[in-house]
């Protein structure tokens, strides 16, 4: 085996090892889409968003406590557009910040990746019905325009999932008096990518993923509390490093994590509302080759009535 090949080899499993603690960098997998599942004609909301990782486990669900800060702060902008009546379009667009602590601390700023959206409103509440939910289909393109794992060593810039992919889901929602519920279901799946750069230079190939979330919520006046729970299962990825036999080729673990959420919003009126949330990945399910994180969310939207 020649000096190159080894080389190779022993940088794919660095790679492979430093990925099974880091999965789940920038919890762009599995998110809600900005999907406008009410009466109005457009939707706009600003959030903003401090998540603090607590810990990560391992391919084999082993947890280590994280000791060091390993903070991110994002704005992220979303925007949904009804036509037609009842086809949707919408945007989402991060711009993150990325604090890490190792032996010294390092801080990197940028847009994190891109996500647009479709969707069809298949299910209508135009004549009432005390079971049937109203239920809006979507089509979904994640946009690599954030740096990712395979392409810097610096954690403090990793802001994105590395290759585009697609998804399709639905989402039900349902109200009644002071009560409301959600449901929501997506397959998603990554297309193939290849990389050139000091930390990967080969093929990634991403496997299928798939969520699903469930939501109830209450309502008293002007204000509402909500709680959510989402499952999140990504398949495990390929990886054919270049210059190395397909033989010596390895796959990343297959990801698993679960977020509790908790929500309190006030509807200023018919146009405006304000919502705080807090969200925790670290109580709910059996996760596995993630980190874990606690994020506070402030949000504010501007409705458009049809």
């Amino acid at each position: 085996m020649n000096s190159y090949l080894f080389a190779n080899i022993f940088l794919l499993m660095t790679l492979i090892t430093q990925q099974s603690w880091s999965a789940a960098c920038c919890g762009g997998a599995g998110a809600m889409p900005a999907l406008i599942t009410g009466d109005e004609k457009s939707v706009a909301n600003s959030t903003l968003i401090q998540s603090d990782v607590q810990a990560s486990v391992s391919s084999s669900g082993i947890w280590r406590k994280e000791n060091r800060s390993n903070q991110t702060h994002t704005v992220r902008l979303d925007y949904a557009h009804i036509f037609a009546d009842r086809f949707q379009v919408g945007i989402s667009l991060p711009m993150t910040q990325r604090r890490v602590e190792l032996e010294n601390t390092k801080t990197s700023s940028g847009v994190g990746d891109l996500n647009l959206q479709s969707g069809y409103e298949y299910l209508t509440d135009w004549d009432y019905s005390f079971w049937r939910p109203r239920g809006v289909g979507y089509f979904a393109v994640n946009i690599p325009s954030g740096l990712s794992k395979y392409e810097t060593l610096e954690q403090s810039e990793i802001r994105g999932k590395g290759f585009y992919s697609a998804a399709v889901g639905t989402v039900l929602t349902k109200s009644w008096i002071k009560w409301d519920v959600l449901a929501g279901l997506e397959l998603r799946r990554g297309f193939a990518r290849e990389f050139n750069s000091n930390v990967y230079s080969g093929e990634v190939i991403p496997q299928w993923g798939k969520s699903l979330t469930v939501g109830l919520g209450y309502h008293i006046g002007s204000f509402r509390s909500g709680a959510m729970l989402s499952w999140n299962d990504e398949d495990s990825k390929k990886n054919k490093v270049k210059g190395v036999p397909s033989e010596f080729s390895a796959s990343e673990a297959s990801e698993r994590f679960s977020t509790g959420t908790l929500s309190f919003t006030y509807n200023a009126s018919t146009d405006w509302s304000g919502s705080l949330s807090y969200s925790d990945q670290a109580i709910f399910g059996n996760p596995v080759n993630t980190t874990l994180a606690q994020t506070w969310a402030l949000s504010l939207q501007r409705r458009w009535q049809r």
